[in-house]
This record gives C-alpha cells, sequence and structure tokens, in this order.
C-alpha cells in the first residue's frame, strides 16, 4: 500500500502515517455520501453513497490511492456475518432437489460469458485473451490474476470487471424492490424488527466475530475465505448466542460502507480513460450479459419454487457479498442466494479459466491466420 524506505525508518514511518491519514479521509468522504444517500431517500445509500462518493475523490485525485485488499476482506468479513444471522439451515435439505436446475444455470452462465466475450472480441480491438477475461462470469480477482499470468491486458480485465459489477449493484438496486413491490426508499440490510438495545450491545460483538474471521481468512487461505468464514461464524453464533432474525442496523451500516469503499476505489482518472476507450463497446456488451443473465434468473425462477427476486439476485453475475446484501435488505432468501452465488464463483475458478484460455489461443491462431 505504501512505499517501503528501508534505509530511513523516519520517511517510512511518515509514508505510511500520510497513508492513514488518507484511508481515514476517504472513509470520512464516503460517510458524507452514505448519509448524502440516505437523506435523499435512496435504496441500498450506505453501498451506494459510499461507493459513488469514493469514486468521485479517486477521480479528483491526482495520486489516487486504491482501497488496500484488506478492507475489501474485512468489508465482505462483516457482510458474512449480517447474512449468517439470517441463514437458515433448513434450506440445504431442499438443496438437492434443485440440482438440476442449478447444473443447468452454471452451464448457461458459462456459455454467457464465453459468447460475450466472443462479441467483445468482435466489436472492439481488444485480442481475444484480454476479451474472454473480461467477460467470465467469475471472481473478480482471480480473473485478474490469471489474465495477467496468461498474456492478457490484466488493466481492461480489471476495468471491465470493476464496471461490470457496479452496473449490476446499480440496476439491482434499483430493479430488485421495484419487482418485490416494497419501498426502496432510505433501504439499508438492516431490517426494522432490530431494537435500539440491540445496536448498543450486539453491534460491538458482531463486529469483533467480523474482525476474527477476517484475521481467520489471513491465516487459512481459501478463496473467499473471509466471507464464507464470517457466515458460517455467523450462523453459529447466532444458533449459540443472538438468536437474531437479522443483524443491527448500524452493523450492517459499517459494512455496507466498506465494500462502497472497497468498489469505488478502483475507479480513478486511469479506469474512466480505458472505460471511455472501450467507449459503447464495452456498454453495448455489458447490458448484453445483464439482459441474458435476467432472461436465466427468470427461467430458474419458473422451474424452481424460488421468488422471482430471489431467483434473480441469486443468478445474476454480480458480486456474492453484494447480491446478498440487497436480499438482506428486501427480505428476500439470504441463504438461497448467498450459496448460489458461491456455487457459481467456486465453478468458474475452477473451470472457467481453462475454457477460457484454450478459446482465446484458438481466437489467437485464427487472427494470426487471417493477416497470414
Amino acid at each position: 500500500m505504501w512505499e517501503k524506505h528501508p534505509g530511513n525508518p523516519n520517511r517510512r514511518r511518515n509514508v505510511k502515517m500520510t497513508a492513514i491519514r488518507r484511508l481515514l479521509f476517504t472513509g470520512t468522504v464516503a460517510a458524507i455520501g452514505g448519509v448524502s444517500f440516505f437523506l435523499l431517500g435512496l435504496p441500498l445509500p450506505f453501498l451506494l453513497g459510499a461507493m459513488s462518493a469514493t469514486a468521485l475523490l479517486q477521480t479528483l485525485r491526482s495520486d489516487p490511492l486504491p482501497a488496500p485488499q484488506g478492507v475489501t476482506q474485512f468489508a465482505q468479513s462483516l457482510i458474512g456475518v449480517s447474512i449468517g444471522c439470517s441463514f437458515s439451515l433448513s434450506f440445504y435439505q431442499s438443496l438437492i432437489g434443485l440440482a438440476v436446475p442449478l447444473i443447468v444455470y452454471l452451464l448457461s452462465v458459462m456459455v454467457l460469458g464465453l459468447v460475450s466475450g466472443i462479441l467483445l472480441f468482435k466489436l472492439s480491438d481488444l485480442d481475444g485473451m484480454t476479451a474472454l477475461f473480461c467477460c467470465v462470469p467469475g471472481g473478480a480477482s482471480e480473473m485478474i490474476s490469471y489474465s495477467e499470468a496468461y498474456g492478457a491486458d490484466s488493466r481492461i480485465v480489471a476495468t471491465y470487471h470493476t464496471a461490470r459489477i457496479v452496473l449490476i449493484i446499480v440496476s439491482m438496486t434499483f430493479l430488485a424492490p421495484w419487482l418485490a413491490g416494497s419501498p426502496s426508499a432510505g433501504s439499508t440490510a438492516g431490517g426494522a424488527g432490530n431494537s435500539l438495545d440491540l445496536f448498543a450491545f450486539w453491534t460491538p460483538v458482531l463486529l469483533v466475530i467480523g474482525t476474527l474471521a477476517w484475521w481467520l481468512s489471513t491465516r487459512i487461505r481459501f478463496r473467499a475465505a473471509s466471507f464464507l468464514l464470517a457466515v458460517l461464524l455467523g450462523v453459529i453464533g447466532n444458533g449459540v448466542l443472538f438468536h437474531l432474525d437479522k443483524a443491527p442496523l448500524t452493523f450492517t451500516m459499517i459494512g455496507q460502507m466498506l465494500l462502497g469503499i472497497s468498489v469505488g476505489s478502483k475507479f480513478d482518472r486511469a479506469t474512466w480513460i480505458r472505460i471511455v476507450r472501450l467507449g459503447k463497446t464495452m456498454m453495448l456488451v455489458m447490458m448484453f450479459t445483464l439482459l441474458i443473465s435476467l432472461g436465466i434468473g427468470y427461467l430458474f425462477y419458473r422451474v424452481t419454487s424460488a421468488g422471482l427476486v430471489t431467483s434473480l439476485l441469486a443468478t445474476i453475475p454480480g458480486g456474492a457479498a453484494e447480491m446478498a446484501t440487497i436480499a438482506l435488505t428486501l427480505g428476500c432468501d439470504v441463504t438461497l442466494v448467498a450459496t448460489i452465488q458461491m456455487i457459481r464463483l467456486f465453478t468458474m475458478f475452477m473451470v472457467a479459466p481453462g475454457m477460457t484460455i484454450w478459446l482465446g489461443r484458438r481466437l489467437a491462431a485464427r487472427e494470426t491466420e487471417g493477416k497470414g
């Protein structure tokens, strides 16, 4: 996060303190953005407000400071604990009945990613490998790492995935409440059932559990460790100790703001320049992916007993923590949403890179033959 100066301890300390002050300032701006969106009556104000304010700050800065990976992981831990408090273990008894729709869904979303990648390749000047990695409906950080390892332009891949996630967050934040027929104005992922005495006691306790989950994720490393460990600890803690219907409002507000900072900090001037460069092509392909994803979610709803909004949030290729947060806000089946999102991420991590690399090399070979 900051430069090391081994020969000058004072300078190293000054650089570290400067970075900390800038992060605190970013947090203050994000909090102002969250409160502003809340006062304006916008949906998910502490997520969207913090994200928008941080993105604006990063764009205005001449030397932007991306949020450290630890901030993202800690945000995922807090969101995971919130979800754990609303988890229903009885869901897993009916999971076997969803096996066939789930397999069809995973195959469909994988094909959608490949088709979107080929479409982006055909309509832009990007090479095949970069275009395909842009459109893999998997975890952004994993796809960025893979793209760099196999010669794709990781900056474009990072920009595309960031823009995709933001587009889905914003779209579902407004679309899901409208479909659910529930008032979205000023809604946060808390729940009206939480009384004020919960704010005074359970919020610090849940923060400790979230911190523990984050610390464990730095020691026990696997995909989405911070999120999954937090969900697990939240389920155990709520079953043994809390017995809450939902996590306290203040706790979920903190998680949403940190998640907003994490996403918003990726939008600096260089990112906007790359977005402008791809322009209409990027938006066209992302809108194509979004609309087809909504169609897949609707079909999932038609063949299962899940509700429409729950099905859409569970199947759309957005972030697991982000979609689960929206589900939590609207009182949807957050267990189903989080479970299917995580299954998608793990499946894409295991299968999609190999297919992407194979197809990317074939596209590169055809392009070379065409030029020859």
